[in-house]
C-alpha cells in the first residue's frame, strides 16, 4: 500500500479512533486513577488520599464478595448451558421447513424486549399474588408438590432462578447467530463426508463443529459480557429499592449502588469487571489460535480432514 492510500485509510479511521479515545480510553484511565483515590466522591470531587484503601475496603465487603460469586457462578453455568440449548434449537429450526420464520421470530422476541419487563414477567411467574398462586407453584401443586417462594427464599433459590433467567435471556441472540453459522457451511463439505463414509456423528465432529467454533467462542465472550454487565434484569426480578435488600447482588449492581457514596470503590469494581473482560477475551483468543493450529492455520474442513 502506497503512502497516499495509507493516509486515506487513516483518515477514514480517524473518527472511530477519536471516539475510542474519548469514550473508552480516557474513561478507563480515569477509572484507574479514581481506584487509588481513597474516599473519592464524584459529587464533591474530593478524596482523602492516595493508596490501596479502596481495594482493601472492597474485598472486606461481604456484599461485593457475594456479587463477585453470583456473577462468576452465573457465567460458569449459564454460558455453556445456553450455548448447548441454543445449538440444539438452531439445528432443529434449521431442519424445520414449515413455519420456520415464525418459530425464529418467536424465539427472538425476548431479545428485543426491555430487560426490566422480562424481569417483571419472570417475577410474576414465580411469586404468588392476590389473584392466586404463581404459574410455577401451580405446576408444582398440579403434581402434588408444595408451593415454593423462590424469589423470596434463600440465596441459592434466587441464584438458581437468576441463572435460569440469564439462560433464557441469552438464547434468542445465540440461536439466530448459530442458525446463520450453520447455513454458512458449504454443502460440498457434507457431501464429501458422506462419500467418504462418515456417519452423522462424525460429520458433526469433523465438519459442523470446526466450522462454527469461532462463532461459539464469540457467543461465549458476548454472553460473559452480558452477565457481567447485568443489573436491570436482577433488579426487575428481585427488585424493590436495591439488590442489597433482595440479597442477590451482581457486580454491576454493586458498582452502581456505590457511585454516589464512594466513587473510588465503585471505580475498583469497574476495574475488576474490565480485568475479567480482558481475561475472558485472552482465554478465548488462545482457544481460537489453538484450534487454528490444530487444523493447519485455517478453519477449512479440508485442512481439518488432513489433520485428522
Amino acid at each position: 500500500m502506497n503512502k497516499a492510500n495509507q493516509a486515506k485509510a487513516w483518515l477514514y479511521l480517524l473518527p472511530a479512533i477519536l471516539l475510542l479515545i474519548f469514550f473508552t480510553l480516557i474513561p478507563f484511565i480515569k477509572i484507574i486513577c479514581f481506584s487509588f483515590m481513597e474516599g473519592y466522591s464524584i459529587e464533591t470531587n474530593s478524596f482523602n488520599g492516595i493508596g490501596f484503601g479502596n481495594f482493601i475496603e472492597l474485598f472486606k465487603n461481604s456484599d461485593f464478595m457475594q456479587a463477585l460469586g453470583t456473577s462468576l457462578i452465573a457465567i460458569v453455568i449459564s454460558i455453556p448451558a445456553s450455548l448447548l440449548i441454543a445449538f440444539s434449537i438452531a439445528i432443529a429450526l434449521n431442519n424445520i421447513k414449515i413455519c420456520n420464520k415464525v418459530f425464529r421470530t418467536i424465539f427472538f422476541i425476548p431479545f428485543v424486549t426491555n430487560a426490566l419487563i422480562l424481569g417483571y414477567v419472570t417475577m410474576i411467574i414465580y411469586i404468588n399474588n392476590e389473584v392466586g398462586v404463581s404459574l410455577f407453584n401451580w405446576v408444582l401443586n398440579l403434581f402434588g408438590a408444595e408451593s415454593m417462594n423462590l424469589l423470596t427464599g434463600p440465596y441459592i433459590y434466587k441464584l438458581s432462578i437468576y441463572i435460569v433467567y440469564i439462560i433464557w435471556r441469552l438464547l434468542p441472540f445465540e440461536i439466530i447467530i448459530l442458525i446463520s453459522a450453520l447455513n454458512s457451511i458449504k454443502k460440498e463439505y457434507y457431501l464429501s463426508a458422506v462419500i467418504d463414509g462418515c456417519s452423522p456423528v462424525k460429520q458433526f465432529n469433523k465438519v459442523t463443529l470446526p466450522m462454527i467454533t469461532p462463532m461459539i467462542l464469540f457467543l461465549a465472550f458476548s454472553g460473559a459480557i452480558t452477565v457481567l454487565k447485568d443489573f436491570d434484569n436482577a433488579l426487575g426480578m428481585f427488585g424493590g429499592e436495591s439488590l442489597t435488600e433482595a440479597n442477590l447482588m451482581t457486580l454491576n449492581g454493586f458498582m452502581y449502588s456505590g457511585i454516589s457514596s464512594n466513587s473510588g470503590v465503585s471505580s475498583v469494581v469497574a476495574l475488576i469487571i474490565s480485568v475479567i473482560f480482558i481475561l475472558i477475551f485472552m482465554i478465548l483468543l488462545a482457544l481460537i489460535k489453538k484450534k487454528r493450529k490444530e487444523v493447519g492455520g485455517s478453519y477449512e474442513v479440508w485442512d481439518w480432514f488432513e489433520a485428522n
